[in-house]
């Protein structure tokens, strides 16, 4: 009787297939989830400039809070076709847990500028686009996609440039609505369209 011995090369390959299929899984459709937090945030600001564009009055910023608000309320409803589907896997669930932090640590930090330490609300809008860029990029290493990656980096930099070369109180609402096209809405049309 002839024996299937296990040695490391046959580890090694059969844990970097099982990896690659996992990785495989979780491109399908794994855009839809980061298209329907870029347009909750896309939508949030445009409608935030608008209304300050408008009225002038600084309290519309306070919108910004109804992201995880309307996100968190929609997004079962929203992705519940996408949840029912997939099996999890080890990779998904790192991605979830990245956008999950993210998202915790921008509003506490929003939280904790604007109600406790309002002198650092410029820094805000720069945490948050930096924290996006990263965000993006870590999620895009981990799919292997340059393009994620790519917008992860442009996210970052080019919000910092944007902040530094605009002034006035469409300057957050522009960078958060352009940081949300370029990181969040095109890599999910990119991943729904590779997964087609």
């Amino acid at each position: 009787m002839e024996q299937n011995e296990m040695t490391p090369e046959k580890s090694l390959k059969l844990m970097a297939e099982v990896i690659n299929k996992s990785r495989k899984d979780l491109e399908k459709n794994s855009g839809t989830p980061l298209l329907f937090w870029g347009i909750v945030v896309a939508v949030t600001a445009m409608v935030v400039e608008f209304l300050l564009s408008k009225t002038g009055n600084q309290a519309w910023n306070y919108l910004w809070f109804a992201i995880p608000v309307v996100g968190g309320a929609l997004s079962p409803v929203v992705l519940k076709k996408r949840t029912e589907t997939r099996a999890k896997n080890f990779l998904g669930e790192v991605i979830g847990y990245i956008w999950l932090l993210y998202g915790v640590i921008t509003f506490l930090l929003a939280l904790i500028i604007v109600f406790a330490i309002p002198g650092l609300k410029p820094f805000l809008t720069l945490a948050t686009v930096l924290l996006l860029g990263f965000a993006t990029s870590l999620s895009g290493i981990i799919l292997k996609s340059n393009i994620i990656v790519g917008s992860g980096i442009v996210v970052a930099l080019g919000g910092v440039i944007l902040l530094s070369m605009l002034d006035g109180a469409g300057t957050i609402a522009l960078t958060i609505g352009l940081a949300a096209i370029i990181a969040l809405i095109i890599p999910g049309i990119v991943l729904n369209l590779k997964s087609k």
